[in-house]
């Protein structure tokens, strides 16, 4: 359940007050700003399918979502089988895991969510790496929608397309793709309603599960060089970074029990995190049958994991792993920062 930043970027409240009527008629920019007004104001439930498809095929996911203004939101999974009867609660900057096959709940928490001045970073970032295009209007699942094309002014590429229900401004269906122009995964609401009243009991915990810390993430950029100060080992910052790129939080969490550096870095749509540490390797990529690559003089091993690329490598006792939206030589030139 990744944490999109288009997400985050659509959920971003900073007063921009653009009427939802007439949209159809609205310029691309005044409907990614309805769009991103809506969730703070716009009550919604329905069923919603997300496909994320990688090279070794698609992987989907079906759950019944209900948000209840500014900020809770519960999402309730029905497929696949795995997933089945597990639920995400979101209350501002909480996250609660309920996972009924351990009878448990896992909270976690990212106080970057809701913060004003990370809003407003990811925020100037989307508008300052992609303009918005219309594309014309639709409908999804019964609804008129108008859709919006972002394309990236560093690559011309266009990274998303979302459709937005012209009445509400809720965003109904969004298709990411890859650097290739592939379509790498969608978000799509299949019903929606838009309810005067939802039920307070819906967003409460179930009883008799215990609730156990998991990660706490999202410290704020300006915190960054503070965490890293804290992290024991030298700390990298690869010099160079994909067109529009630029660091957005830092978290230092316990992989199996090793002490890890992760840096987010976004531009304000798709992410590249960079993990650290001087112990083991982050990330296991045996799994996702790696390949080696080249980095200069040294080696590392390059994996795919669906619409994410990874690149792991080590230089003397720190090991590093990249892991990003953006393709294999942008990852290169980022280690090749890094490692030369």
């Amino acid at each position: 359940m990744r944490a999109s930043y288009l997400a985050a970027a659509l959920a971003l409240a900073l007063g921009l007050q653009a009427s939802a009527a007439g949209a159809a008629a609205e310029a691309p920019d005044a409907l990614i700003a309805d769009a991103m007004n809506a969730p703070a104001q716009v009550r919604y439930a329905g069923t919603v399918e997300f496909v994320k498809i990688g090279a070794d095929g698609a992987e989907a996911s079906v759950y019944r979502i209900e948000h209840d203004p500014p900020d809770r939101t519960l999402r309730r999974y029905t497929a696949p089988a795995s997933l089945s009867g597990d639920a995400m609660l979101s209350i501002g900057p909480l996250s609660y895991a309920i996972d009924v096959k351990r009878h448990r709940v896992v909270r976690s928490r990212n106080p970057a969510i809701g913060d004003q001045t990370v809003l407003s970073s990811n925020y100037l970032l989307l508008r300052a790496n992609y303009a918005a295009e219309a594309r014309g209007a639709s409908s999804v699942a019964g609804r008129p929608v108008a859709s919006v094309a972002l394309v990236n002014t560093h690559t011309d590429a266009t990274v998303a397309l979302v459709r937005i229900d012209t009445a509400t401004g809720l965003v109904l269906d969004e298709q990411r793709f890859g650097p290739a122009g592939d379509l790498i995964s969608e978000m799509r609401f299949d019903r929606v309603t838009y309810p005067k009243h939802l039920a307070a009991s819906d967003f409460a915990l179930p009883r008799g599960f215990p609730i156990v810390d998991g990660p706490q993430l999202g410290v704020p950029s300006g915190a960054i060089a503070a965490l890293a100060a804290r992290a024991g080992f030298h700390v990298a910052d690869p010099a160079t970074l994909p067109g529009g790129f630029s660091a957005v939080a830092g978290t230092m969490l316990a992989i199996k029990h090793v002490r890890t550096l992760q840096i987010l870095y976004s531009d304000g749509l798709r992410t590249i995190s960079l993990f650290e540490n001087a112990s083991a390797p982050s990330v296991d990529l045996t799994r996702y049958r790696p390949k080696r690559v080249a980095l200069g003089q040294r080696s590392g091993e390059f994996a795919e994991r669906g619409a994410t690329d990874l690149l792991a490598w080590k230089r003397g006792s720190v090991h590093y792993t990249l892991v990003g939206e953006v393709s294999l030589a942008q990852l290169r030139a980022c280690a090749g920062a890094i490692a030369p």
